[in-house]
């Protein structure tokens, strides 16, 4: 006698995503008979089922004992009553348990697919703020010689709303890994060039370069082709594409800094910087954040 769970033969749970876009279906194999999970929940989970059983199979230890028969027969015969109702029960119980294990994996894609649905408005905003981020760079020496107040309200205007947060993180925990990947990449060095931006802005002792500048504002335009990058995924749920677009780092249409020689210049060392040390794959924007503005330099 065979009891166990398994994949039902024929049902394999690539066919059920590729041909209906739904959860692979489980079974339980028990003495050749295929029982749904969902089906295996209700049973142990209804009274009156569990009541019936046990009495068929009480019923069944007393026609055995009191069937006249031989005294090894009977022995035998228990014997393999108890050792059938062991693996009922077995295959009862861990059918319970694959059943609660694919209820919280429901509930873990759900709440994947609600923070999905919201992420492109979060990624909108992230995507005006980059742009902001890379006016604030380029204004920093009118910034640093005005009121120190402008600065700071500049400044903190950079910040992520604490419900972005909240969305992307929501969305890095169920994602894909490529997807964990980028989302990953862009706090992180969100937070980076945020970081390097306060020191340029209030440390009075720290020179500030214009060809330096020129770069950091690049970088807040390669974190936005990031998001860009993104997009695509926080409407449709493909996971990215593992290589990113070179003609998403451009400086916005509207930016009164479109034509500058000095951005031009620094679009080209950072994209030859990223070709150098990784290209365009994920690897390569984080070779790139993980290094100093320095290093492009030279």
């Amino acid at each position: 006698m065979i009891c166990g769970l398994a994949w039902l033969p024929g049902n394999d749970p690539g066919d059920h995503f590729a041909k209906r876009g739904a959860e692979p279906k489980q079974y339980a194999i028990c003495f050749g008979v295929p029982f749904r999970m969902n089906k295996i929940g209700f049973y142990t989970k209804n009274i009156a089922f569990a009541a019936f059983l046990g009495c068929l199979i009480g019923m069944a230890f007393f026609a055995i004992i009191g069937s006249g028969w031989h005294e090894q027969a009977v022995k035998y015969g228990t014997y393999a009553l108890t050792v059938l109702v062991s693996l009922l029960a077995s295959a009862i119980a861990i059918g319970g348990v694959l059943l609660n294990l694919d209820k919280q994996r429901e509930l873990v894609e759900r709440k994947h697919i609600a923070a999905r649905s919201v992420l492109p408005l979060s990624l909108s905003r992230l995507h005006k703020l980059t742009e902001s981020g890379f006016e604030t760079v380029l204004d920093v020496p009118e910034l640093r010689n005005g009121p120190r107040e402008e600065a700071l309200q500049r400044f903190q205007n950079l910040r992520i709303p604490s419900e972005d947060i909240q969305q992307i993180r929501e969305c890095i925990e169920a994602a894909d890994p490529p997807t964990q990947a980028w989302l990953s990449l862009i706090l992180a060095h969100w937070q980076l060039e945020t970081s390097r931006l306060e020191s340029t802005l209030f440390d009075e002792n720290l020179e500030t370069i214009p060809r330096q500048l020129a770069n950091s504002a690049i970088d807040w335009l390669t974190i936005r082709a990031m998001i860009i990058h993104l997009f695509d995924y926080s409407r449709t749920g493909r996971p990215p594409n593992s290589n990113l677009k070179p003609d998403y780092i451009v400086v916005p249409i509207l930016s009164h800094h479109l034509h500058s020689t000095d951005l031009a210049d620094a679009r080209t060392r950072v994209l030859e910087y990223i070709n150098e040390k990784g290209g365009w794959s994920f690897k390569g924007f984080q070779s790139r954040f993980l290094s100093s503005s320095d290093d492009v330099e030279k």
